[in-house]
């Protein structure tokens, strides 16, 4: 019997694979002395706020779907303001974003955009 579950198990284990069972996640990423444009968006027209990286924010270079945009969740008051106040200070910030979120719409620039950004500092 231990060896007819064993049998199954394997295959099972097999077949998952096969399948594509394992689970996809995002990658964060850091973004290391850069200076930020700030994109404000009306909440009517867009489901974010975008801000524009200095650099390329994919190891120095553009990142495949995001180039060097990404967004802000319209609710979140506390990164907003610290993207406004690097912008208005034009200092280097260092920024924290992952690229797998679903895309969102900013009105007359991106729709889709994925690169969601969790940090700023």
């Amino acid at each position: 019997m231990k060896n007819l579950y064993t049998k199954y198990a394997s295959i099972a284990i097999v077949l998952g694979s096969l399948l594509g069972f394992n689970t996809a996640h995002a990658t964060a990423y850091v973004v290391y002395g850069t200076t930020l444009s700030l994109y404000t968006q009306s909440q009517a027209e867009s489901t974010a706020n975008m801000i524009q990286s200095s650099k390329g924010i994919y190891n120095n270079g553009s990142h495949p779907w995001c180039a060097n945009r990404m967004f802000i969740d319209s609710g979140d008051k506390a990164l907003y303001a610290a993207a406004l106040g690097a912008w208005l200070s034009g200092k280097p910030v260092n920024i924290i974003y992952d690229d797998a979120y679903p895309g969102v719409y900013i009105a007359g620039h991106v729709s889709g955009l994925q690169c969601k950004v969790f940090s700023i500092f």
